[in-house]
């Protein structure tokens, strides 16, 4: 498994923390901050680098990779153990058009690399980690320090639950489609 685009000494000190984080603030603090890691990945894909390899069967000559937004494509192997170069690679929809169609539908192997190299997309990890650790312990923005509105509070406005508007515009330019 490759290393995380944020650790947790990042993300403490990012939030401020005095001292490193330890016991049930440790493992709240980190449970937050993988939820924030897994809702970027699925809204805008890798965001660490990461060498993968992958084994995929042939669909007519072509080879469809389970991600998308590929960065690079290493070697790609047949069936046999024969390395071959690809005619044609569409890293965004992680497709790989063979020269020739395979004489069988057994498995290849493809290398590739994955991630955003962004680091937008870091600092919206730290946003949304920092707010869902804020939300966890009751730092919302309403009278008397409370977590959650209750009947008297009809005019305050509760900012979004998961994801603040500062993360979301900075995840905006590298949304997958439909997202």
């Amino acid at each position: 498994m490759s290393e995380p685009c944020v650790t947790l000494a990042q993300q403490a000190a990012f939030q401020r923390f005095p001292a490193a984080p330890t016991g049930q603030d440790a493992i709240d603090l980190q449970e937050d901050l993988d939820a924030a890691i897994e809702q970027v990945e699925v809204c805008c894909g890798p965001v660490a680098q990461a060498e993968r390899t992958y084994t995929v069967r042939p669909k007519r000559n072509k080879l469809v990779l389970p991600v998308v937004m590929v960065t690079a494509v290493g070697t790609v192997t047949s069936p046999d153990g024969v390395v071959v170069e690809p005619y044609d690679v569409d890293l965004e929809a992680g497709i790989i058009v063979l020269p020739t169609w395979p004489a069988t539908e057994k498995a290849w192997t493809v290398g590739a690399s994955t991630g955003n190299d962004v680091k937008s997309l870091v600092l919206a990890v730290k946003h949304i980690a920092s707010h869902l650790y804020g939300i966890r312990r009751g730092h919302a923005a309403l009278p008397g320090g409370r977590a959650y509105p209750t009947v008297d509070d009809a005019t305050v406005t509760v900012a979004g639950f998961a994801i603040p508007r500062r993360a979301a515009d900075l995840m905006a330019p590298y949304l997958r489609s439909g997202r």
